[in-house]
């Protein structure tokens, strides 16, 4: 996440933190009889590991949520429509990419939006936002191990993951004014099962509040 100053936020890796607590009581679950009292005083265990682990990620989310909306004073907020389902894929990756719950991030984002009549935007999916430099260059040798990269046009150092994020801003921006940059059309749906499309959509009045018109942020 990226606000009008720059910086990162650590990942809480709540599932990670408890793995070997919720193996430990999975293990010792597995080894009691069936239908037995220990078994169901054991389940309870286990539920309230998982409990926990929900609980402190769900609270993480409106943590942030409530920090990009409430504590910034930027209208609109910027996503990445990620392909999660594909990414999952990666067994290298999933148990990490499952436990951070970007879609359930995004959706809280969104209905808290709405209440305080703010924008919530996304750039198309497969936008190089990591990979394209601000002179225009592409670096298509990046690879997931590369958090830092120069680029060989103008010698600029890039983080990551900044770099990322002022690249969705701009992507999502061009998105939605009607400068299509990527390839593909990105749609998302919200928890109110409206759609928010990369292109806009002008639903000015929301929960009655006058949402800012997004062609202030082209100027």
């Amino acid at each position: 996440m990226l606000p009008l100053v720059a910086s990162k936020k650590n990942n809480p890796r709540c599932l990670q933190d408890s793995i070997n607590k919720l193996g430990q009581a999975q293990q010792k679950l597995s080894r009691t009889k069936k239908k037995s009292s220990n078994r169901r005083k054991q389940r309870l265990v286990v539920a309230k590991i998982h409990d926990k682990i929900a609980r402190k990620r769900n609270d993480h989310h409106h943590l942030r949520a409530n920090e990009l909306l409430s504590d910034n004073q930027a209208t609109t907020i910027a996503f990445e429509d990620l392909h999660i389902k594909g990414m999952i894929k990666n067994h290298k990756l999933a148990r990490h990419i499952a436990d951070v719950a970007w879609s359930k991030f995004v959706d809280i984002i969104s209905y808290k939006a709405k209440w305080q009549g703010k924008n919530v935007i996304f750039c198309k999916r497969y936008a190089p936002s990591s990979k394209q430099c601000s002179c225009g260059y592409i670096n298509n040798d990046l690879i997931l191990k590369d958090r830092v990269w120069k680029c060989v046009r103008c010698s600029s150092v890039h983080d990551r993951d900044i770099l990322a994020a002022n690249n969705i801003k701009k992507f999502a921006i061009a998105d939605v004014l009607g400068y299509s940059i990527c390839v593909k059309q990105s749609l998302h749906d919200d928890r109110f099962g409206k759609p928010v499309m990369s292109k806009g959509q002008d639903n000015n009045i929301l929960m009655g509040h006058k949402k800012p018109p997004l062609q202030q942020l082209a100027v």
